[in-house]
């Protein structure tokens, strides 16, 4: 495939990427495996160009969205090493609300995946950012995120905690 260069190649990798994206979430959930693959092909298209551009502020969303295709398929070990990569250019990048969203997601992949340890890690660096920016939707769900590491650990004390500390939250802004 022929690819533009400069801001035009710039704007192209972005189309990609937004095509994996609406592609994908849609698509992948309802179990067409076909049309989940076009979405991962987007992604890395998307990112292959937004590489050889140099131009890191995007590549974390099109990881991010291969992130969620390798967890969707169950591959979790792949999913973790792209989300690590998203992660790292949204800290990079001081984008608060990627590094929000990756650090809920690789919690989630580290539960499916049986790592407790891991995603109560990821769980508790979002609840931080959650409480400084005083975001309570993503603060509800990394607090359920923290509840089921915590019972995954069996820890059912710190579970029921966090469970009923997300369902005050979901209550306060009706949710």
């Amino acid at each position: 495939m022929m690819q533009p260069a400069g801001r035009q190649g710039v704007l192209w990798a972005k189309l990609l990427a937004r095509q994996g994206s609406m592609t994908s979430w849609g698509i992948m959930r309802s179990g067409n495996g076909a049309a989940a693959q076009k979405s991962a092909v987007l992604y890395q298209q998307s990112l292959a160009i937004l590489q050889q551009l140099d131009v890191r502020e995007e590549s974390g969303f099109a990881l991010a969205g291969l992130c969620a295709y390798f967890r969707d398929l169950g591959d979790s070990s792949q999913a973790l090493t792209v989300g690590r990569q998203a992660l790292a250019i949204f800290m990079e990048q001081n984008d608060l609300w990627g590094v929000r969203f990756m650090l809920n997601e690789l919690g989630f992949i580290n539960c499916g995946a049986g790592r407790y340890q891991e995603a109560l890690q990821y769980y508790q660096q979002g609840l931080v950012l959650c409480e400084q920016r005083g975001d309570l939707i993503y603060r509800a769900d990394t607090l359920n995120g923290i509840g089921t590491a915590q019972k995954g650990l069996g820890n059912y004390a710190a579970a029921k905690r966090a469970a009923q500390a997300a369902l005050a939250v979901r209550t306060e802004v009706q949710d």
